[in-house]
């Protein structure tokens, strides 16, 4: 059996060509003596943010990471108006039957329900053409004027 041989001695951060954090394969971790702790963590971070923003795998997270936070802020809009109206509700008013698929049933129902509006707008037409009153009339229009 052959021991696996690590390739790699250790790995080093360096700034300006002198080693500022050295991590060992055996663990250790060394710094360099010319700086403060906290400076040598500071600057050893400042290069480990440098690289990872340069990395593409890192630019591609980030830029999923955008995207999904816009699709969750969609879904969540898509599915608040989704809240907003009660499709069995609906269906029960159009007069859906117990087991029948709501969507079905508001699909059928609203082109008639469009068509009558329609006849009915017509009608009302007509009746303001035969009616003398203005009162009558007046009213008749500003109806028809308030309709969504």
């Amino acid at each position: 059996m052959s021991e696996y041989m690590n390739p790699i001695k250790s790995v080093s951060i360096q700034l300006c060509d002198e080693p500022l954090l050295t991590i060992h394969c055996d663990g250790r971790v060394t710094a360099s003596d010319k700086l403060k702790p906290e400076e040598t963590a500071r600057l050893a971070l400042d290069e480990l943010r440098k690289q990872w923003l340069n990395d593409a795998q890192a630019v591609k997270i980030r830029e999923l990471k955008v995207q999904i936070e816009r699709l969750d802020k969609w879904k969540q809009s898509a599915l608040e108006i989704e809240r907003e109206w009660d499709a069995n509700a609906i269906a029960t008013m159009l007069g859906g039957r117990l087991g029948e698929s709501h969507r079905k049933v508001i699909q059928r129902e609203v082109p008639k329900l469009l068509i009558r509006i329609k006849r009915l707008e017509e009608a009302g037409d007509a009746m303001e053409k035969y009616c003398s009153d203005y009162y009558s009339s007046n009213r008749w229009y500003k109806a028809k004027e308030a309709k969504p």
